[in-house]
């Protein structure tokens, strides 16, 4: 029950997250969330959301658990079925601009954003939603409408990541807007910063 580090190998290539997972059913009986490095795919009111589409094999997944009585193994009985060698870097294919690309941390919070108005429109998708920590980038994502998965990165005690969140830090989020270049300060209800928290 709850968070469990599992090292992915189902065959011998990637393969489609909710398939790993036993399919959409069992999956959205049984689990939470699956977080990667910066992506997730999360458990919603809505269904299943989120940018983790594709598990890579020999690479590790937190997985929150919801079922303490579960018997799990990636793929039950469907081992042959729904594999494929996509390439899950195919998926980025919009790359971040450089000023807004964030140095991954091996601890890691994930804001899902159901809904954000500025001025009362939601912002295009090309906008992009910052993370700040103080004044240091710690996350950013696309606009990608409801339940946009926002990674927020944490202070691992690297050199990498010194400045970066700590337990309890309150979370700035700010909205560039791509087609003026303006940065918009957004106000909400973001809870502060706990490694691993899903909210």
């Amino acid at each position: 029950f709850g968070n469990n580090l599992l090292s992915y190998k189902w065959g011998s290539v990637n393969a489609n997250t909710l398939d790993a997972l036993g399919g959409e059913e069992f999956a959205t009986e049984n689990f939470n969330f699956i977080l990667g490095q910066g992506v997730g795919l999360f458990n919603t009111s809505g269904g299943w959301s989120g940018n983790l589409n594709t598990l890579e094999e020999g690479k590790g997944y937190w997985i929150n658990i919801a079922n303490s009585n579960i018997d799990f193994k990636w793929g039950f009985d469907n081992c042959g079925d729904n594999i494929s060698n996509f390439d899950s870097n195919a998926e980025f294919e919009k790359q971040l601009p450089e000023e807004f690309q964030f140095i991954q941390s091996t601890k890691q919070a994930f804001y899902l954003i159901k809904d954000l108005k500025v001025d009362g429109d939601q912002p295009n998708l090309n906008d992009i939603i910052l993370a700040y920590n103080g004044d240091i980038l710690v996350g950013s994502a696309f606009w990608a409408a409801e339940y946009t998965v926002l990674p927020v990165m944490g202070d691992d005690y690297s050199e990498d990541t010194r400045g970066f969140c700590k337990f309890g830090d309150d979370i700035n989020i700010k909205l560039y807007r791509q087609n003026n270049g303006d940065i918009i300060d957004l106000v909400g209800d973001i809870r502060p910063w706990d490694d691993l928290l899903v909210t």
